[in-house]
């Protein structure tokens, strides 16, 4: 009977959502949750206010972030398939190791962001403002850096 339970429980633990927090209070407001929108696949997350979010190694494949801010976000081991980020704003974004594959990057601000060991292959970022991004180890093939 224990065993059911505890088994019951872990099942529910795994199951529940996983609404969006900030792992430090970045935009002042006495609380860490950003959103109760799930970090999931395909998840709607555009324009929206994600400064210091807390989304390492989630599963964000093809998640509209057009416009969002990012600043200070830890996406590190994110899986970013095929996401639409144009003008999204990633200024000090932590994106170690990241996956983004053929994502969507045009006119996103990079500036600062470590893509250390990010796939970026296939991705566009076409007039994207990488300055000082720490490219180290980035897989850029295929890659689309301008027209």
């Amino acid at each position: 009977m224990k065993l059911c339970i505890a088994l019951m429980s872990l099942v529910v633990s795994t199951t529940a959502t996983a609404d969006i927090y900030q792992y430090e209070d970045c935009d002042g407001n006495g609380t860490l949750l950003l959103t109760e929108l799930d970090a999931a696949p395909g998840v709607n997350l555009s324009g929206l206010y994600l400064g210091c979010a807390d989304l390492t190694n989630t599963y964000l494949v093809a998640a509209d972030l057009s416009g969002a801010d990012l600043t200070n976000a830890d996406l590190s081991g994110a899986l970013l398939n095929y996401a639409n980020l144009p003008g999204a704003t990633l200024t000090d974004a932590n994106l170690i190791g990241a996956n983004l594959h053929t994502a969507l990057l045009y006119g996103a601000n990079l500036t600062n962001a470590n893509l250390t060991s990010a796939n970026l292959f296939g991705a566009n970022l076409f007039d994207a403002d990488l300055t000082n991004a720490n490219l180290t180890g980035a897989y850029l093939n295929y890659a689309y850096l301008s027209e």
